[in-house]
Parts: structure tokens; C-alpha cells; sequence
């Protein structure tokens, strides 16, 4: 397992532009789709990282009959193309790692019952799950309590059906409304009516000749609180107003008084005292590490709402923001579903421990920010990143980021 040691580094300059991984694969998926695969081809340059490449693979095939599809740990990829390929009657083999065959289950034995026939195959680690037959319901019932992803897959199901879907919990809406958004420059619509969705294809209103994918405030994140704990980063074409969830990242870092400001139409962060970081952990599951990592340095005890829904992501991502947590030299309590987080006392030794990034890039990336602001942390594994961004640590390197490789035996 690959391992760094990250040292006390000064991080300053101009981040670049990563496009969104969640526009992206929606992007993509609605070129094979309904453009084919010359409009995926378009996308070819703007592949970075495991889970974007696997999305790409699988748009050139989305119309393809009895087709094989390597999802790997890609649960955004699995859960929406799995109600869109049944839509349009095609058979499917998934191949999953065995963690995202025990994050999906509840997904697969749903399938199950409004329709599906799915056989699962294990072996060699990896798990096959054969998808066939059509959804027999309508309007279908999705349970959006701990994600809205299958929910995305069925709206764009709906698009090729007209079946209607009924969302039960709003789990990570905001992504949900960017499948939305993804699917008018298509030419489709949604209407709601209480509480039922139905899409439908306006005669009026062309598809866009192109897709633009804005900058990836999820990734961006990282840099942000990297200039806000120990440089001064510039993150340009990075906007407020974005249908990206993670976005609200901006909101809470300005309402935790943080020095971060619009600026030319990007975002400005720089080094300053704040107050404490507020976060509903269910809306924004992704930026929740980083978040953790900068309560640490706060004024006052943050406080993570919600939080139970981070133990089913890429890792149990609560125990890694503990353990980040820890690392600085701080304290937290997890109690009713709500984390709290307690500042660093001043003086207080940091626990210079190793941190497994438990293969979840997440805590990779902001084990990488916390080394830069108080040196001598070691990560284990912390090459995850290529999970969503094969060349995050490059960029951390060029903005000052200092790490070298070590080997831990």
C-alpha cells in the first residue's frame, strides 16, 4: 500500500479547473443516450479519474444489447444507468467491487421486486449482478432516504417511459435536481404534482449543440480550505449559483466566518480565524472531511447534523473523519446522529499516527490539506484519489503542497 508523509507546507496560488465528476457522468450518460456515440466522444478530453472513465465506457454502450459494464466502486454509474437500461429493455452485466455490491443491495433487491431478474455472481472479488427483464410498475416508488441516485436513474428512465416516479425522502435532492437540469438540454421538462414526478419531451425546445461542465466544487473544497488554513488559493470559473450540492460549501464556510469571497467571477479563500463550521452532513456527505479537518482550527464546537449517512459511502466515512479529527490533535463525540467537534487545544500534541485513507479519496484528500497545516502526517493508501481525480496530488504539489514517498513495510 502506497503511503506518504505530508510536511508543514505554505498552499497558495491558482487552483485548476477539474470538471464536475456527478455533471460529467450525467453528461455523458444522456450523449449515448440520446446523442450517441459521437456526442460521448466529445467528452474524451475530460476524462480524470476511475469513476469518470468507467462512465464513459458505459455511455458509448448504453444502447447495446446483453453488454458487460465494469461499475467498479462507481455507485452514481450503477444506480442510475441500472433503471435506465432496464427502461430500454436491454439485459446488463454489472461488474462491482464488493464494496458497492454491499452499498447497493437495498438498490438490487428493489429492482427485484418492482420487475427486475437479477443474478448475482461472486468470486475473484469482484461481483457480477445480471440485470434483465422491465419494470413492471407504474408510478414507482423510490426510496430517497439515504441517496437520491437511483432516483436520478429512474427520471431519466421516465424520460424514455413516461412512467412516473414518486421520491419518498429527499436524501442529497440537489443532485437530483441536476439530473434535471442535465435533462432539458435534452429537451426535457418535469412536472410535479404532489409529490409525483413526470417528464416529458418539449416539441419546442432543441437539444444543446454542446454541454458545458462547470468546475468541480467538490474537489475544489479541498483547496479552499487548504488556503483558508494555511495560504491563499484562487479558484477561477467557480460559481455560487451552481446545482451542484456541494456548492453550499461556500455558504458555510462564509457563515463560519472564514475569509472567502467571490471574485472574478471564481472564489478567493485565504488564511484567517473563524468561528465554527454548522454542517447538515446529509446534504453534503462529500465535503464532510474536509469540513471536519478545518473544525478542528474553529473557535468554537462544530456541529455535523445527519451524519449517519457517511458510514455507506466509498468507506465507513465517519470512523475517517475521526480519525482525521484525531490526527490534529482534537477531540469529537458522536451521539445521535449528530458529530461534534471540539478545537485543538493549543499546545495539544497531534496524534502523528498513520491515517488509513481507508480507500476512500475523500479522506485522502483532506489528510493532505491537514498535513500541509501542521506537517508530519503520514497517509496510508493515499493514492485512492485517482478514484475522482487522478491528478490531485500533482496539483497539490504544484500549489506547494510538500510530500514524499515513504515505505512503511
Amino acid at each position: 500500500m502506497a503511503s506518504i508523509l505530508v510536511n508543514k507546507s505554505r498552499i497558495c496560488g491558482i487552483i485548476p479547473f477539474l470538471p464536475s465528476k456527478s455533471l460529467l457522468q450525467r453528461g455523458m450518460l444522456l450523449a449515448g443516450l440520446f446523442g450517441g456515440s459521437g456526442k460521448v466522444a466529445e467528452f474524451r478530453n475530460a476524462l480524470c479519474g476511475d469513476d469518470v472513465k468507467a462512465c464513459f465506457r458505459a455511455a458509448e454502450l448504453i444502447r447495446e444489447r446483453n453488454v458487460e459494464i465494469y461499475c467498479g466502486d462507481n455507485a452514481t454509474l450503477f444506480r442510475m444507468l441500472a433503471p435506465v437500461r432496464l427502461s430500454l429493455e436491454k439485459s446488463t452485466d454489472y461488474i462491482l467491487s464488493e464494496r458497492l455490491f454491499l452499498r447497493t443491495k437495498e438498490e438490487i433487491e428493489f429492482l427485484s421486486a418492482v420487475g427486475a431478474k437479477c443474478v448475482i455472481k461472486k468470486g475473484d472479488g469482484i461481483v457480477r449482478v445480471s440485470i434483465s427483464g422491465v419494470i413492471n410498475q407504474n408510478p414507482i416508488t423510490v426510496d430517497c432516504r439515504k441517496t437520491s441516485q437511483l432516483f436520478s436513474g429512474f427520471l431519466i428512465a421516465s424520460a424514455l417511459t413516461g412512467k412516473k416516479i414518486i421520491p419518498v425522502g429527499n436524501s442529497s435532492f440537489g443532485y437530483a435536481k441536476m439530473t434535471l437540469g442535465a435533462l432539458s438540454k435534452y429537451g426535457y421538462d418535469c412536472i410535479t404534482d404532489d409529490g409525483v414526478y413526470s417528464l416529458f419531451k418539449k416539441e419546442d425546445k432543441q437539444p444543446a449543440s454542446s454541454v458545458f461542465i462547470e468546475n468541480d466544487w467538490s474537489r475544489q473544497a479541498n483547496f479552499l480550505v487548504a488556503g483558508i488554513l494555511s495560504g491563499e488559493v484562487f479558484v477561477p470559473d467557480l460559481p455560487v449559483c451552481s446545482d451542484q450540492s456541494d456548492s453550499g460549501i461556500f455558504d458555510i464556510l462564509k457563515n463560519a466566518g472564514c475569509h472567502i469571497e467571490c471574485k472574478n467571477g471564481g472564489i478567493l479563500a485565504k488564511t484567517g480565524d473563524f468561528d465554527r463550521i454548522l454542517c447538515d452532513a446529509s446534504k453534503n456527505p462529500d465535503i464532510v472531511p474536509i469540513l471536519s479537518v478545518l473544525a478542528v482550527f474553529g473557535k468554537r464546537t462544530s456541529t455535523f447534523l445527519k451524519i449517519g449517512r457517511l458510514s455507506a459511502k466509498e468507506s465507513d466515512r465517519i470512523l475517517g473523519c475521526m480519525d482525521l479529527i484525531k490526527a490534529a490533535g482534537a477531540n469529537c463525540s458522536l451521539e445521535n446522529d449528530t458529530l461534534l467537534v471540539f478545537p485543538a487545544v493549543h499546545g495539544q500534541k497531534a496524534d502523528f499516527s498513520p491515517i488509513d485513507a481507508r480507500s476512500d479519496h475523500r479522506i485522502s484528500m483532506a489528510a493532505a490539506v491537514l498535513g500541509a497545516k501542521t506537517g508530519n502526517v503520514i497517509i496510508r493508501g493515499y493514492d485512492c484519489t485517482s478514484k475522482s481525480d487522478d491528478r490531485f496530488y500533482d496539483d497539490f504539489r504544484q500549489l506547494g503542497g510538500n510530500y514524499n514517498v515513504i515505505d512503511l513495510g
